[in-house]
């Protein structure tokens, strides 16, 4: 005879765990470092490119009121960038996601509340450091405007949060569904089959 468990009598099911990653300050100094890094080489190369002509005064359009608007604006198409991502790559619809002011960067962040794989959360990570960092100093490299490659080094270093929490959350399966945490630089990870 083989031995049979015994029913589960009025046993309350377990909730499912969540699991949440946040990173830490370990990965936003590596993450600085290594944005210090890439910039500093891009510069370098810039400047080995374009010799002199690179670092002419140029003109900033509308002078220093310009460059607040631009870093405002620059912030809130940042935050877009992320929207775009989860949309494009993990299918998540405009109600998935909100804004919240926050005290890290320069005060805006989107949210996604409803899972999507990981690795659309880290493609989402890295679309503002591609548009607003990435090609414009590739434009730089290729037209010399030293104006540009600025703005392309300040817009990438403004990525360090994105690349922080790619640091911090590398060791989730790229399969996990995902949102964001909506506190911390980190992701929740959803119960369930990956």
């Amino acid at each position: 005879m083989h031995p049979t468990a015994a029913p589960a009598e009025d046993t309350p099911a377990r909730p499912p765990t969540v699991e949440v990653v946040v990173a830490t300050s370990r990965h936003l100094l590596a993450a600085g470092l290594i944005l210090v890094g890439v910039i500093a080489s891009v510069l370098c190369l810039l400047t080995l490119r374009w010799h002199d002509t690179l670092w002419r005064p140029g003109h900033q359009p509308g002078g220093w009121p310009g460059v607040v608007g631009f870093v405002v604006l620059s912030a809130i198409v940042h935050e877009w960038l992320h929207v775009v991502g989860w949309k494009i790559h993990g299918g998540a619809r405009w109600r998935d996601v909100s804004f919240i002011v926050t005290r890290r960067g320069l005060g805006l962040a989107a949210l996604l509340h409803q899972p999507v794989p990981m690795a659309a959360f880290r493609a989402a990570a890295l679309w503002p450091a591609v548009v607003l960092g990435i090609l414009p100093l590739a434009g730089a490299f290729v037209t010399g405007s030293g104006l540009v490659a600025l703005w392309g080094a300040f817009f990438l270093f403004e990525c360090i949060t994105d690349v922080t929490l790619l640091l911090g959350t590398r060791a989730v399966p790229s399969s996990a569904r995902v949102t964001s945490h909506p506190t911390e630089l980190g992701c929740v990870i959803a119960p369930g089959p990956a």
